[in-house]
């Protein structure tokens, strides 16, 4: 029997699927938070992430002399050595504040794919196991949405696609994972969402399945 997930982690690059994704772990019964980021003109329907860990990410990313759409990213080790002091314990704290619930928790944000080293013995010490969901997209679909967002060059973008999908890749190796192509979200949600299902272990809702795929995307 496939372990029920208890903590999702939404992983990939920015502009590949991950917001659509997160909202999709709704319809599995995930608590995605109680103080999510706002949309934005990018992104009008939200991001579905925990402003507490997005803050917690850009800190992280911040003492290591990094930001999302810094090249290259963030050395491992460093991240581990953060991951053993106060910005560890800070962050123990946090992610067991997240996951004191019953019900499953899903939390999203694409920082988290640089930031696996830092992460994975926080989890660990908090005796979590996660889920991983990682996010893909074409880089070029990706380059062209971000030159758009944020006036990126190809070659920069797609680098970091690189390093966001390499992040979650080795970030999460050990851990149950499974990848989430965004365009099959697109063309068959249901076909997706029974896939998700299985992985996660999880019942649809049929309500929140309907409102996902008929309202929320587009």
């Amino acid at each position: 029997m496939t372990q029920t997930a208890q903590l999702i982690l939404v992983l990939g690059m920015h502009r590949s699927g991950t917001s659509a994704w997160a909202r999709a772990l709704r319809v599995l019964g995930a608590d995605l938070g109680a103080r999510l980021l706002p949309p934005l003109p990018c992104n009008p329907k939200g991001f579905f992430e925990d402003a507490d860990v997005y803050a917690c990410n850009k800190e992280l990313l911040r003492l290591l002399g990094a930001s999302w759409s810094h090249w290259p990213p963030p050395p491992a080790l460093e991240q581990r050595r953060l991951a053993g002091g106060e910005a560890g314990a800070a962050a123990l704290a946090l992610l067991r504040e997240k996951c004191a619930a019953d019900a499953p928790v899903g939390l999203k944000d694409p920082r988290l794919s640089l930031l696996m080293p830092f992460w994975r013995p926080v989890l660990a010490a908090a005796g979590l196991r996660p889920h991983c969901l990682i996010c893909l997209r074409s880089p070029q679909s990706v380059a062209a949405s971000l030159a758009r967002r944020d006036a990126l060059g190809a070659e920069h973008s797609q680098a970091l696609w690189v390093a966001h999908t390499l992040g979650a890749l080795t970030g999460s190796a050990g851990l149950p994972r499974m990848l989430a192509d965004y365009d099959a979200l697109l063309r068959a949600p249901q076909t997706a969402l029974e896939r998700l299902s299985l992985f996660l272990n999880r019942p649809v809702d049929a309500a929140e399945r309907a409102a996902f795929c008929n309202d929320f995307l587009d």
